[in-house]
């Protein structure tokens, strides 16, 4: 009977070294949905809220005229996660709003800006002559809000173009 007991305390001595090693005491939890809450707020809009919190206040800024834009590399799929970017854009909507991130590792263009949706989807890039300036105001913390203007079918290819609204410090 001891050699029994012994044995139990060793199995889950090990059990709990094991989990307890690997990170993992419990079952992972699966991410949080994206729907509005009673407050209307919703998951989109703090994630909005982070990504605005990148730039200064744009109380004190004058708001340019909006600018139409396509998005280029809609036709292919994302090297990070291997996602077509059509699937992605199947799922989107016009007016939805969107993230513009510098992406300085792009092996094909340094000065690439990714045009990300708020649940951190790409759905392609800046054209690359628009981008030079776009990155450069990213970079001075100046906003540059971006949504979906319209999704139009060009011969079985989503295409999207955005409004881009910029901001500008001189009044």
């Amino acid at each position: 009977m001891t050699f029994e007991i012994l044995l139990f305390i060793l199995v889950v001595a090990f059990v709990g070294l094991y989990l307890f090693s690997s990170g993992q005491t419990q079952p992972s939890a699966k991410p949080p949905k994206r729907r509005k809450k009673e407050g209307g707020s919703s998951l989109d809009d703090k994630v909005y809220r982070n990504y605005l919190s990148r730039f200064d206040s744009h109380n004190d800024m004058v708001k340019l005229a909006p600018v139409l834009t396509s998005v280029a590399g809609v036709r292919y799929k994302n090297d990070d996660t291997g996602v077509e970017r059509q699937s992605i854009i199947k799922r989107t909507k016009e007016g939805e709003r969107l993230m513009l991130i510098p992406d300085e590792l792009n092996k094909y263009d340094r000065d690439a800006v990714k045009v990300v949706r708020l649940n951190g989807e790409q759905i392609g890039f800046l054209d690359t002559d628009l981008a030079l300036e776009i990155k450069a105001r990213l970079n001075q913390r100046l906003r540059v809000d971006a949504k979906i203007k319209r999704i139009s079918d060009e011969r079985g290819i989503l295409e999207v173009w955005i409004e881009l609204v910029k901001y500008s410090r001189k009044k």
